[in-house]
């Protein structure tokens, strides 16, 4: 979408803010759509677009942490599902087969 908002041409970046549907008397959310395409949530898209850049950024503070300790026998593991009192996605664990020597 973004290039569509950046390059416009034939096809554009449509957005649609808080609208009232006075026949069925409802209130929609806003909407997004490349020009031809059926129209989605923005609220969707965001909570997917932060927890894409949360993601990406909490990985790459753990490799970089991983980078200063090259020293150190570590692992990068994935936490599933992300504890929701603590939600981290990434960890830094000690490796215990480097530890015992069978690597």
């Amino acid at each position: 979408m973004r290039n569509c908002f950046e390059h416009p041409g034939e096809k554009t970046l449509e957005i649609r803010d808080f609208y009232w549907e006075a026949e069925t008397r409802k209130t929609h959310l806003p909407t997004w759509n490349i020009t031809g395409d059926p129209p989605g949530a923005i609220a969707k898209d965001v909570v997917a677009i932060v927890e894409f850049i949360l993601d990406f950024v909490e990985g790459l503070i753990v490799l970089c942490a991983g980078m200063q300790t090259e020293h150190f026998p570590y692992i990068l593991t994935r936490n599933e599902p992300p504890k929701t009192e603590m939600p981290i996605r990434y960890a830094l664990r000690i490796d215990p087969s480097i530890l015992s020597g069978k690597a």
